[in-house]
Formats: C-alpha cells, structure tokens, sequence
C-alpha cells in the first residue's frame, strides 16, 4: 500500500480503525444511554477485539515514548531520591516497558493469525511478523531475563558513578572536599545520563521504523482482508 512505502502505515492503520470503531462504539453507548440493550455482531465483536489489542500497543508505545522525557530529568529535592538512583529506576522502567510492549506484537500476531485461520495466514504476508518481532527485540529480551532473574541491569556508566555518588553522600557539611565530591559525582551523572539518553532514542527511532514495518503488512491482512471480505495478500 502507499502508505506503508511513505513511512506512515502505522498513522494510517491508526486512522483506518477509528474510521471504523468510532460508529459502532458510538452507537453502542448512545444504546447504552437510553437504556436500550446493544447486541453486537459478529463483525463488530472482531472489529471492537482488533481495536483493542491495537490500542494496547499503541498505549505501550507512547509510554515508550514518554521515557524520552523522564530520561533528561533529575528527581524532585523533595523524593529524596538520587540522581543516580533516579536514573536507573527510569532505564530499568524503560526496559520492562519494551518487554510488555514485544509481548502486545506478539499476541496481536497471534490474534490476526487464530481470526484468519492458520492456512490462510500461513500464505500471508504477516506470516513471518512473529519471527522478525522476536529478532527485533532480542536484545532487550536477554538484558531484561539476566534484570528480572539474575542481576541489576549493567551498565559501566552507572558503575563508574556508583563510587562518586556514595562519596559524596557520606560527605558531611563542613567537610572541605565535600563539594568536590558532589561535583564529581554530578559529572558522572551527567555522562551516564547523555549515554542512557542517547541510546535510548536511538532505541526508538529503529522501534519506529519497525512498527511502519509491521504496520504496513498489517494494513493489507487486517484492513483490507480480515475486515473486508477481500483475498488475503501474499508474499512476493
């Protein structure tokens, strides 16, 4: 489709669904409202199902997205949280963040695949999305289980202004090194705030380009075949 070749499949996929969701959703409220008991159709059940698993993952992504913000900041005086200390909470947030939203792609694939039925979605072009998301987010995968089941995310940054931070901290007022301390400590801070910053955007602009990918397939099996009575695409 067009679309999916001027990068913007996932505004238009986002911009088809509402076309179709706003109507029956709306109905259903007004129904609602006036004390009227809506029954659903069967398409409006698959149409209101597809919008929903959608909206998990685009809920997801800007979360994501909301990183970028968090990321630049230093934590309220009033939390008594370090900056450090702040710093990796964020990066660890960021990382469960992209393991929920992997495991959205993957049940939406597998929800398109069990709608269109497994021989029928064998032979489309989606087929293969599962794979290449699992590739995709291989990386973050394995950082996160070594998280989650071994050890705290890694990284030499934050291990290089572990030892300032504490330094600092045990400083008391007074101390004539005090403020050197706290001065290296914030140095250290910054650069491993730039890296995590800096990598963390670059994280997102290959998510992006991803998601137009995948969207862009997903614009001819779920718009134009799932929802429509049409032939199902294949790959070339």
């Amino acid at each position: 489709m067009k679309d999916a070749e001027t990068n913007n499949a996932l505004k238009h996929f986002t911009s088809e669904i509402l076309k179709l969701c706003v109507p029956v959703l709306g109905q259903a409220f007004q129904e609602k409202k006036t004390g009227r008991r809506h029954t659903e159709s069967e398409y409006e059940v698959l149409l209101v199902d597809v919008f929903r698993r959608f909206y998990e993952i685009q809920t997801s992504f800007e979360r994501l997205e909301e990183f970028k913000k968090m990321v630049s900041k230093r934590p309220p005086r009033s939390w008594h949280v370090s900056n450090l200390t702040f710093l990796k909470i964020i990066t660890e947030a960021y990382l469960s963040e992209s393991f929920v939203f992997r495991e959205r792609m993957l049940r939406f694939t597998k929800f398109i695949e069990r709608k269109l039925g497994r021989a029928a979605f064998k032979n489309c072009s989606m087929s293969g999305a599962n794979d290449k998301t699992t590739q995709f987010f291989k990386k973050l995968s394995e950082i996160r289980s070594s998280h989650v089941h071994e050890k705290r995310y890694f990284r030499q940054e934050f291990s290089d202004a572990d030892p300032y931070e504490l330094i600092a901290s045990t400083r008391i007022d007074g101390d004539p090194e005090r403020e050197v301390w706290i001065e290296a400590a914030d140095q250290h801070f910054k650069k491993a705030q730039q890296s995590i910053q800096s990598g963390l955007y670059a994280d997102l602009s290959e998510l992006e380009n991803f998601l137009d990918w995948y969207f862009g397939l997903a614009n001819d099996v779920v718009l134009e075949h799932l929802l429509k009575p049409q032939k199902v695409p294949t790959t070339p």
